[in-house]
């Protein structure tokens, strides 16, 4: 339940309602609940529109129901929150507002998009310092061609994703069952296992990738078909 605290300013009235439709959210495990409560502006991670949406529902996947949060500051347009979930506990991080008591950042989020880019890089990895590479340039969307798992694939090259990300239509996983509903309608989280990953010299080996249903993408028009972004 949200805590008291001076809501004597209008926009402090905003960034109320704001919190508030984000606990809904929440605790629903529904995007939609607080989606208009997020500026145009709104990243999770690196990630932007359109792509955000889906990826702040495969976060929701993860995570149990909020059982309440609790402001537990507030100072400069950024909140301080408390969440309490049922199975992990307390997390405290901060939400972050524009003049319009829209939200900017909700650092929970980023959290959680890091942790899963750490325990990608604790897989074993070869690196090289520079290459040239050729590209295919559809709807102003930049494709590569990447070796996975001995075949040549075409990726979407995005350099604010902050990891790897399989588009599941086209793979098995272990956790096909776990789904959340979000903007786009249901979407399932996947961890999915690969061999081998080769994109000029840049090679990761039997490591496990997020995978989620690309479907933004698939409504740009784009003929090629795109197995993952990086």
């Amino acid at each position: 339940m949200l805590s008291s605290f001076a809501y004597g300013q209008e926009s402090n009235e905003s960034y109320k309602i704001a919190i508030d439709s984000l606990e809904k959210g929440l605790q629903a495990s529904d995007y939609n609940l607080f989606q208009e409560s997020l500026s145009n502006t709104f990243k999770a991670g690196s990630f932007e529109q359109p792509i955000v949406s889906q990826v702040i529902t495969q976060i929701q996947a993860q995570f149990p129901p909020l059982d309440s949060l609790e402001i537990v500051a507030f100072k400069n347009d950024i909140t301080a929150i408390e969440y309490l979930f049922s199975v992990i506990g307390k997390q405290v991080s901060d939400v972050y507002f524009n003049s319009e008591g829209k939200i900017t950042k909700i650092e929970l989020f980023d959290a959680i998009l890091n942790a899963a880019v750490v325990a990608q890089d604790t897989n074993q990895v070869n690196l090289i310092d520079s290459f040239t590479t050729k590209f295919e340039l559809v709807n102003n969307l930049i494709f590569v061609k990447v070796i996975l798992n001995g075949k040549e694939e075409y990726f979407i090259l995005d350099s604010g994703a902050p990891t790897i990300v399989l588009n599941s239509t086209y793979f098995e996983s272990e956790e096909s069952n776990v789904s959340a509903n979000g903007v786009s309608g249901s979407a399932a989280l996947q961890n999915i296992e690969i061999e081998s990953f080769d994109w000029n010299g840049i090679i990761f080996e039997n490591t496990e990738l997020m995978g989620m249903d690309l479907i933004p993408y698939a409504a740009l028009g784009v003929d090629l078909v795109m197995v993952g972004i990086f």
